[in-house]
């Protein structure tokens, strides 16, 4: 058991990201369903604000207010999908909150899914959450608001490439909760996972891929554990300084079906 790991600052979504570096939904990036069949909407139906009509609703969101927690709102790998996905850490973070999200209209969204107290065991209790939200393009800065009262203000659409050589090299960090531990990743030019583990005795194979429509790597791992099997779909953010990366994602054992939420801050070795 690893002792006395520190608890460190989570990335800026708005501040830390290098113009050419930021992942997951649909494997980390918004969700790549064909929910679309069931419904004429699609993402791209959704009213942009003004400076980011060359994009798609999407980048880094501030929460106004209360906790000030820090969001990304991953657009879908097609602009012909439903789903996008929301991220939100608290600004303390002990919670993680992700959210396929949904055009019901020009300006409106629905959003479920799960907050996970990452405090507790390996991030597994988690409520449900299901709000009902819109856009709001016309405040400045422009911004999205949900019917429980929450409301973030967009930071940055963040629409630039992601530069897949700035993942490449070893990366080493940990979490804190109940059940600290560290993690190790190295990954190849292509960005796939040549060697993951986790001092939990985790093995990790998959890829941490850049996407090219906003700057962020889709996450998308396989892990095994004894006789345990996990599918893992996260996002990746990277500083400017190419020295650091935060990890987060969602984990769901493949036998149970039970899921569970983990973020990591690593540094490159």
């Amino acid at each position: 058991m690893i002792k006395k790991i520190k608890r460190v600052a989570l990335i800026g979504f708005s501040t830390a990201l290098t113009v050419g570096v930021l992942g997951c939904g649909g494997g980390g990036g918004g969700g790549g369903s064909n929910d679309a069949a069931n419904s004429a909407l699609t993402w791209s139906s959704l009213t942009k604000p003004a400076g980011m009509e060359s994009s798609s609703l999407q980048g880094s969101l501030t929460q106004i207010g209360g906790d000030r927690s820090n969001a990304l709102l991953l657009p879908p790998l097609s602009p012909d999908v439903i789903n996008a996905k929301l991220w939100v850490i608290s600004s303390t973070g002990d919670t993680l909150t992700i959210l396929k999200t949904n055009a019901l209209s020009s300006s409106t969204v629905s959003a479920k899914g799960r907050q996970y107290d990452l405090r507790s065991n390996l991030g597994a209790t988690s409520v449900p959450v299901d709000l009902q939200g819109s856009i709001n393009p016309n405040t400045n800065p422009a911004s999205l608001s949900f019917n429980n009262s929450t409301v973030y203000s967009f930071a940055d659409n963040l629409n630039r490439p992601a530069l897949q050589l700035n993942m490449r090299g070893s990366w080493r960090g940990a979490t804190t909760g109940t059940v600290p531990h560290e993690i190790n990743l190295t990954v190849d030019e292509a960005g796939y996972v040549t060697t993951g583990n986790t001092t939990l005795g985790h093995v990790l194979t998959g890829s941490l891929i850049a996407r090219s429509d906003i700057a962020s790597y889709q996450v998308n791992l396989r892990g095994t554990r004894e006789s345990q099997k996990f599918l893992i779909d996260g996002i990746a953010l990277i500083t400017q300084s190419n020295s650091e990366l935060q990890l987060l994602w969602e984990l769901t054992d493949l036998d149970t079906g039970i899921t569970s939420a983990a973020s990591y801050r690593l540094t490159r070795q």
